[in-house]
């Protein structure tokens, strides 16, 4: 291998930050940069822009001036539903023209699944801002959720945020006040729940997500976190089910299975009571660590 492609470069692109890592051939870190959201769904310039940016800082301290990737995996949130993968598909890889010779694009869930399994067959559960369950089984991927905020993402942080909203909105037409009202409130930097629901409507979703992590460690906020638990797990287990002989192991990743206590006990309860054979793993690496096992 020559010095000018020793190098993977594994990015990041999610709904709420993008980052991108560069590896070596030991596949340490060597680079590292951080972006805005890069949701291709939502705003697939901008998803562009903050690719670019985040690969432009990972690369930005490379000792070799001369260098260029051997390849570049992109993980990119809403890839799977986007009906645009192929005009983002030809402008990312124009802007990466001089980066490296092969650029690889797939969804962000799916880069997680390859970085937290390391190339094995298994299960990955993500709950971040949103929530997918993925298999791969013997060579085959399936999935379960993941349709985004409005018709999924159970167990994900937009969801936990939601249903703490509609706690305090429920107490508040039962004429009462719901513990978390301050603390919600307070978030939003409202005064009144009219306020609350306005702003909640103009707040964007990784803005709303990022409630969620206000309600970890409030008592009151634990039936929240156990419901949004027991949705998730379902879907594990339904997806556990339609897969039968699949290596028996279930990685976890995302902040919200990753830093929440609650969650993991919670979810942990469910899988060993309904399925004892999975073994449960914290994956800790960074998503972009499936450029090496891509």
């Amino acid at each position: 291998m020559t010095e000018e492609n020793t190098y993977l470069l594994g990015v990041d692109s999610g709904g709420s930050h993008v980052t991108a890592d560069c590896y070596d051939e030991q596949g340490e870190v060597v680079g590292h940069g951080e972006a805005g959201p890069g949701s291709i769904v939502l705003d697939l310039p901008q998803t562009l822009a903050n690719i670019v940016s985040a690969i432009e800082k990972a690369t930005a301290a490379l000792p070799n001036k001369d260098w260029k990737c051997q390849r570049i995996l992109i993980g990119i949130a809403g890839w799977e539903s986007s009906q645009q993968q192929e005009l983002f598909a030809t402008e990312i890889t124009s802007r990466l023209r001089d980066y490296a010779g092969q650029v690889s694009l797939t969804s962000d869930a799916r880069l997680a699944l390859l970085s937290a399994l390391e190339g094995q067959d298994g299960l990955l559960a993500i709950a971040g801002t949103g929530s997918i369950v993925y298999a791969k089984n013997a060579g085959r991927l399936s999935r379960a959720g993941g349709w985004g905020w409005l018709l999924g993402d159970e167990g994900s942080a937009y969801q936990i945020a939601a249903e703490a909203v509609k706690a305090v909105l429920h107490t508040n037409d039962q004429g009462q006040v719901h513990p978390l009202a301050h603390l919600v409130l307070s978030y939003f930097s409202a005064s009144s729940i009219p306020e609350l629901v306005a702003a909640f409507y103009q707040a964007p979703r990784p803005q709303i997500a990022g409630l969620a992590k206000q309600l970890a460690g409030q008592a009151d906020a634990a039936p929240i976190f156990a419901h949004q638990a027991k949705l998730l797990a379902q879907q594990i287990l339904l997806l556990f089910k339609r897969n039968p002989g699949i290596n028996p192991l279930l990685a976890l990743a995302g902040s919200v299975l990753t830093h929440n206590p609650l969650m993991q006990a919670e979810l942990g309860r469910i899988i060993s009571q309904q399925a004892p054979a999975l073994t449960i793993k914290i994956a800790n690496s960074p998503n972009t660590r499936g450029v090496l096992f891509n």
